[in-house]
């Protein structure tokens, strides 16, 4: 989806158009479960965060013919959201549960899973903006406040660590 039509979507989506919601969610809602996964590195929650995400959208404060770029602002929310569960986890005491069947909301996402398990928190966040969220890693550097020859060099190790997780040379 492209900026235009993001904004098209969202605008509708605050008059209450649910086709138009219905379309954002398709398009993002795994690339917003991907990123609350990264950071919570709980299934459950960051299905949580990534609906939290879709449906803050409903009520998007700002005017949206105003964003530039829809896929940051989409990362960064999911990102944000992600968060605010940890903070919040954090302050609450865990009482015993009982066991819940295993919640695989999207099992084509167990790649994920496998990557997340063996990169760092920076190599992470680039990843995901460049392999989910499709950034350059021109956009990535800048973004972050890094030199391009560094995030190219990471993301380099990035998919060293990639390849020798599935065994490709």
């Amino acid at each position: 989806m492209t900026d235009a039509e993001f904004i098209k979507n969202l605008i509708k989506v605050k008059e209450r158009d649910m086709a138009a919601l219905g379309r954002i969610y398709e398009a993002y809602f795994k690339k917003l479960f991907g990123t609350a996964l990264s950071v919570l590195g709980d299934r459950e929650e960051a299905y949580d965060a990534a609906t939290e995400v879709i449906l803050k959208l409903c009520d998007y404060p700002g005017d949206p013919s105003r964003i530039k770029n829809h896929a940051s602002l989409l990362y960064t929310m999911a990102r944000n959201r992600a968060l605010d569960h940890v903070r919040k986890n954090a302050h609450t005491a865990a009482l015993p549960e009982e066991p819940m069947p295993s919640f695989r909301p999207f099992g084509d996402s167990l790649w994920l899973d496998d990557i997340m398990a063996v990169l760092d928190e920076r190599e992470r966040e680039i990843f995901l903006r460049h392999a989910l969220w499709d950034q350059t890693l021109k956009q990535i550097a800048r973004s972050l406040g890094m030199p391009y020859i560094t995030v190219k060099r990471i993301y380099a190790g990035i998919k060293a660590k990639v390849r020798e997780q599935y065994g490709r040379r």
